[in-house]
């Protein structure tokens, strides 16, 4: 950015060298003072003499304080004009204005974390970028130094969203492509990672804890430090060990699973979509409902949390999920038969069976699909199915169950099979 070598640059120092004078080539350096002033100290004096009131300007303080960053003059940053970034990255390229936040940051001064967390929502790369070129330049310079703590402090986007597959086998992607390297691989890495899914926060003690249950504490959580390692560097391939990890934070001994603007989990989206799809029906808007339970129903693989050791816990968590899979997937058909579609709702009563074969609920919906697309042999074997099923349990059908056949052969379709 300042290496002369650029037109505007060269045209910039045949402006300074005529320094005599001041006419109209001078309205750009003062109407956008800092790149210039920053790239030609001289310039600062020269606009004062012009006009005493660009001393103040706040584009001249900030090239001025960068200046004196540089020679390692001890300043009060206090003074400095940065309490609103977005006016600092106006004035200045990215890289100066990293620079200015070192300072600032070497100073005690917490609005360059302001500065530098306003740059990693916008740039993330080339903000990360310029604060590891910042803190190799000279790494006993002061603001090298805040330049390395920043990168250690503020957690900085990966590049590529990261989707986590856990219903069905965990799947890992970046991007479009999936993960499959040897640390990923790696049974208490993906089991791991499946923990911090299901409770999002836990405490490191817990967490070595349940993953090596037979080890004695200091071993545990020696293999958990190991295993972390291993995670941070399998969600972020392109994160430095000295970096803030962006997706696993922790305060006080709590592990905590965040970064969301860059991270997709399906179960989390199961729970949104379900919320959305029940706001709808609440609203009466069945055809919203349809689409929301479509993608849920999409989402499923198959078991969640496959891959963790059987626990009570997990145990009860699977069941759920699979309970509301099946409930959501019936409601869908139903919908869908409602709608006219009977084909479709045939797709989903059956993908609910898949899961949960003891579901009358699902067998009820399925036939009434079939009749009403005029299959009726299909739809009586349906029933009969479910009459075994219902056997297998001694458990007697519902009367909707009992109400459905009777339509059926009587030869009476019904769009619903539970309301009629």
């Amino acid at each position: 950015e300042t290496d002369g070598r650029h037109g505007s640059t060269d045209e910039l120092q045949t402006i300074v060298d005529n320094h005599h004078r001041i006419g109209a080539e001078w309205r750009a350096v003062a109407w956008q003072p800092a790149v210039p002033c920053l790239l030609f100290p001289e310039v600062i004096d020269r606009l004062a003499e012009a006009a005493p009131a660009f001393a103040e300007h706040p584009g001249v303080l900030l090239a001025a304080a960068i200046h004196r960053s540089r020679s390692g003059e001890a300043y009060r940053t206090s003074a400095m004009p940065i309490d609103y970034p977005p006016a600092v990255f106006c004035a200045l390229p990215l890289r100066p204005a990293i620079e200015l936040a070192c300072a600032a940051v070497a100073a005690d001064d917490d609005r360059g974390n302001a500065l530098v967390e306003y740059a990693v929502g916008r740039w993330p790369v080339r903000t990360r970028d310029v604060l590891r070129d910042r803190a190799e330049v000279d790494p006993k310079h002061r603001s090298a130094k805040a330049a390395a703590a920043l990168l250690r402090a503020v957690p900085i986007p990966p590049i590529e969203e990261v989707r986590i597959a856990t219903l069905g086998p965990p799947r890992l992607f970046h991007g479009s492509d999936e993960c499959d390297t040897k640390d990923w691989r790696r049974d208490r890495v993906r089991q791991m990672l499946l923990h911090l899914v299901r409770q999002r926060r836990i405490t490191r003690d817990r967490l070595a804890s349940v993953l090596w249950p037979d080890l004695d504490e200091e071993r545990a959580t020696s293999n958990l430090r190991l295993t972390l390692f291993y995670l941070h560097g399998v969600l972020e391939p392109n994160r430095s060990s000295g970096d803030a990890p962006y997706f696993i934070r922790q305060r006080d001994g709590v592990l905590k699973l965040e970064g969301t603007d860059r991270l997709v989990v399906d179960a989390w989206r199961f729970d949104e979509l379900e919320e959305l799809a029940e706001r709808a029906l609440r609203l009466g808007a069945a055809g919203e409902a349809i689409v929301h339970l479509t993608d849920l129903v999409g989402l499923w693989r198959g078991d969640y949390l496959t891959g963790l050791d059987d626990t009570p816990e997990v145990d009860l968590d699977r069941a759920d999920r699979r309970q509301r899979f099946v409930r959501h997937g019936v409601r869908l058909a139903e919908l869908l038969l409602g709608s006219g579609r009977a084909a479709e709702a045939t797709t989903f009563a059956r993908r609910a069976l898949d899961v949960e074969p003891w579901s009358e609920a699902a067998y009820r919906v399925l036939a009434a699909a079939l009749d009403d697309m005029g299959d009726r042999s299909a739809a009586l074997r349906t029933i009969e199915t479910c009459h075994t099923m219902l056997g297998t349990l001694d458990v007697d059908p519902t009367p909707e169950t009992v109400m459905l056949e009777r339509r059926i052969r009587r030869g009476k379709r019904t769009v619903n099979p539970d309301t009629g």
